[in-house]
């Protein structure tokens, strides 16, 4: 136990990140600028949400079909498993969006998801179903990696739920590749591709660089299976930082103290901000609500 003339260092949240959330912010009204045509869109999306996401097991078809495994016309079946993510994308905050877009492990797996699809379609010349199910594949973990922007009440409260679209979406992502990297796949080709850098020349090899870019998104599904089942509410990808202070232990609980009622009138003044300008109308949709993306477990 330290005594009250030593030092304590403290590890606080930083400030919240508060974001008006209702139609007017979605995504798909930012891009429609229509109102009535937002809602409408989104509330069609919501009332088949359940065959949305079994939909998404289509993207199976697809591979299943260009390996020959069923008939190879049924390869266009996996154009149905962009109807989930598509659905959540279009729900999603475009300001939260901002917010995740600014992170690195956003960038690192979205990129290297694109990269792997492309060589994997290369591999087999480009054959438009397989491309299909590798389009609904790269959108499926998209999806994953903007969760954070997800601000719907079921969402922002209980995230657990999200645990079994993710291990879908993982399950797909392994059953897709494997009959690629074990040469299952009708027409595929290793194809070589020569390069030159500098003073080096070689040649790569497709289905290779498929798998080794494919690989990385990987470690990023278990981190958001891990963290929905450990730590529900936290986000995935956004990073909290923390401010540090450092004090003598006779003053912590004074500070804490200060801090929490600190806290305490920044939510009421803000509070009573958000009211004054809902009765104006500044803010559209008189439904407009409110939801942070959250904040690390402590003080």
């Amino acid at each position: 136990m330290l005594r009250d003339e030593e030092e304590a260092v403290v590890l606080m949240p930083a400030d919240e990140y508060v974001i008006c959330h209702g139609p007017e912010r979605t995504v798909l009204y930012f891009f429609c600028r229509n109102l009535w045509l937002t809602e409408k869109i989104n509330n069609a999306f919501e009332g088949i949400k359940l065959v949305s996401t079994l939909l998404l097991l289509t993207m199976l078809v697809g591979v299943a079909a260009t390996a020959k495994l069923i008939p190879f016309e049924l390869r266009w079946v996996a154009a149905l498993g962009m109807l989930d993510p598509i659905r959540k994308v279009f729900k999603m905050n475009w300001e939260a969006c901002g917010l995740v877009l600014r992170e690195l492990d956003f960038h690192i797996p979205f990129w290297a998801n694109i990269v792997a699809a492309y060589f994997a379609s290369s591999s087999l010349d480009h054959e438009p179903g397989f491309l299909i199910a590798l389009i609904a594949y790269a959108l499926m973990v998209s999806v994953v990696l903007l969760a954070d922007a997800d601000l719907s009440p079921r969402a922002v409260e209980g995230r657990r739920s999200r645990a079994v679209t993710y291990v879908i979406i993982l399950v797909g992502v392994l059953l897709s590749f494997t009959p690629l990297a074990f040469g299952l796949l009708a027409h595929s080709e290793n194809r070589l591709l020569d390069y030159e850098f500098l003073r080096n020349s070689g040649q790569l090899e497709s289905i290779s660089l498929s798998l080794r870019f494919v690989s990385y998104p990987l470690p990023f599904l278990f981190k958001a299976i891990w963290k929905t089942l450990r730590h529900p509410g936290r986000a995935i990808v956004v990073k909290f930082p923390l401010r540090r202070h450092c004090m003598p232990k006779s003053e912590l609980r004074g500070f804490l103290r200060r801090r929490q009622q600190a806290r305490e009138e920044s939510t009421r003044q803000w509070s009573l901000s958000m009211r004054s300008q809902l009765s104006l109308g500044s803010l559209g949709s008189p439904s407009t609500s409110v939801h942070g993306l959250g904040e690390p477990p402590g003080f």
